[in-house]
């Protein structure tokens, strides 16, 4: 399947508009949860965050595995710094985000950036999202968006969308049988 980068290549004028000429990356979705299946499915047995929501969330915030977080620091969830992580002297690259040069965590591999990820869900902060069951994909979702995660208002509907399109809920399922 083709996804759509960034605006990422030059700028033509035709007809006196501006037409931005986008880049194509191949990404195969299917292998991309596959690769991280297993890890994903890890973290729901060590934590109880439902293996589909760390999947879906890992895949959006770095356009499966393409975006320049995840290219250059492991940072597969667009987290970005605390004042403890810079306190620490923790690795960080600067990227425009919703303000220009923010702050992210790099990581030395994608594992310890999903365990970051999970530590970060299971903080006093989204609380709220432990009253659910690691199969709850939805509400999950819905009390990771209201406690601050994402900006974005359409945050639930697309990751719930890509859950249901790649049946990522299953890895749930398989999760709690192991």
């Amino acid at each position: 399947m083709k996804a759509l980068g960034g605006n990422k290549g030059g700028v033509s004028k035709k007809g006196g508009k501006k037409q931005v000429a986008k880049r194509t990356v191949e990404i195969n979705q299917d292998e991309f949860f596959n690769k991280y299946a297993s890890a994903a499915m890890e973290q729901q047995q060590r934590y109880g965050i439902p293996a589909s929501v760390t999947l879906a969330q890992m895949a959006y915030e770095s356009f499966y595995g393409q975006s320049a977080l995840a290219t250059a620091g492991n940072n597969y969830f667009g987290i970005k710094c605390s004042r403890e992580w810079l306190a620490a002297g923790k690795p960080y690259s600067l990227h425009n985000d919703d303000k220009p040069n923010e702050k992210f965590c790099n990581y030395a591999s994608v594992d310890e950036s999903i365990e970051h990820h999970s530590r970060l869900l299971m903080g006093d902060r989204y609380k709220r999202c432990h009253r659910y069951d690691s199969t709850d994909y939805h509400n999950w979702l819905v009390a990771i968006k209201a406690c601050g995660y994402a900006t974005a208002p359409d945050y639930v509907k697309k990751l719930e969308g890509m859950i249901k399109r790649y049946k990522l809920y299953l890895f749930d399922r398989i999760a709690l049988k192991a």
